[in-house]
């Protein structure tokens, strides 16, 4: 697969597709080595919990690169997968002021970038 081009832009899309995120998630974690361990903690990979109001974490403890970065994969396989006709692979990552926000839409936009999207990287804080 051709790699996708990551590049930087000042626009923003939103996306509400958490229940197909999570099922995308659940599906690429059950492909997964059971007692893969986190970098960040080496414990278990936590659970990835959305709510009304989308991703339920606290920044350090379930919102983390490699977390951010298994959401990311879900999104992409499930993208990929359910892509419309004459659609093409493009996602635009943005972020907020929160602590790490533009580390962690990096990290997001490289996996998209990685799965073969052009992934278009804020480059700025989108709100508040």
């Amino acid at each position: 697969m051709e790699r996708g081009r990551l590049v930087r832009a000042n626009c923003i899309i939103h996306a509400d597709e958490a229940s197909a995120l999570l099922a995308s998630l659940s599906s690429h974690a059950a492909r997964l080595d059971l007692h893969s361990l986190t970098a960040e903690n080496c414990s278990p990979m936590s659970e990835i919990k959305f709510g009304t109001d989308g991703w339920r974490a606290v920044i350090a403890e379930e919102f983390t690169f490699t977390n951010v970065e298994r959401v990311s994969q879900a999104a992409a396989d499930y993208w990929s997968s359910n892509l419309a006709t004459g659609a093409s692979k493009n996602v635009v990552v943005g972020y907020d002021r929160r602590f790490l926000s533009d580390q962690f839409a990096r990290s997001a936009a490289e996996v998209f970038s990685a799965n073969g999207f052009e992934a278009v990287l804020t480059n700025q804080p989108e709100c508040g």
